[in-house]
């Protein structure tokens, strides 16, 4: 597949191919910054507002081998709970929206925390492959990370290695997490931080 004026992602045995990222990306903001802080609770009121709106990411770093920065409503917003007795315990999420060039899956598994309790103290998850396998996966300290990336008609997956994710509030009618890890080549270092409003709530 040849490249085009904007990015492509072209799948050869499964991998994701380096695509371009002209100058849209200059139109985005890093909503985590500091200096953004206010900007990123704007555009949270403005989802707020919005049925279809399932919160706001944003993430800065390299895919691809190549410098992306997007902020982005959430079109899709998936929560998936497990009921351990009484408690309604956060089993992942799924988040999807849109770059300039792309679309995007966020995913996180084996976060744990009771759902309908709200929770203002950080906790700070690693990335591990088939986390949710763990011995008490809902009470550890590790989480399954991925991230899908489509394009004209194609997409691939990712998962994360080498990371953290922080949940940094967990209420039952959000969550707000921060992240940071290798998504692909080593040397696709991904940032990021994402306010969830949740437009679906189910089982794994």
């Amino acid at each position: 597949m040849s490249k085009t004026p904007i990015a492509v992602l072209a799948l050869t045995v499964g991998c994701l191919q380096p695509f371009e990222t002209p100058s849209a990306y200059e139109d985005q903001r890093y909503l985590c910054a500091n200096d953004n802080a206010d900007a990123l609770w704007e555009e949270v009121d403005h989802c707020s507002a919005a049925p279809t709106c399932g919160g706001v990411a944003s993430f800065t770093g390299t895919l691809g081998g190549q410098p992306v920065t997007v902020e982005s409503h959430l079109d899709s917003s998936m929560v998936r709970l497990v009921t351990l007795g009484e408690a309604r315990m956060l089993d992942g999420v799924d988040l999807g929206g849109s770059g300039p060039y792309f679309q995007f899956v966020f995913g996180f598994e084996s976060i744990g925390g009771d759902w309908d309790v709200a929770v203002d103290a950080p906790r700070t998850f690693g990335y591990a492959g088939a986390a949710g396998s763990l011995e008490s996966h809902l009470d550890d300290t590790w989480v399954e990370a991925s991230l899908r990336l489509s394009a004209a008609g194609d997409s691939t997956d990712l998962a994360g290695t080498d990371g953290e994710l922080i949940v940094e509030e967990q209420a039952p009618t959000y969550v707000h997490l921060s992240f940071s890890g290798v998504y692909g080549n080593p040397e696709d270092l991904v940032e990021g931080c994402i306010h969830v409003l949740p437009l679906e709530v189910g089982a794994p």
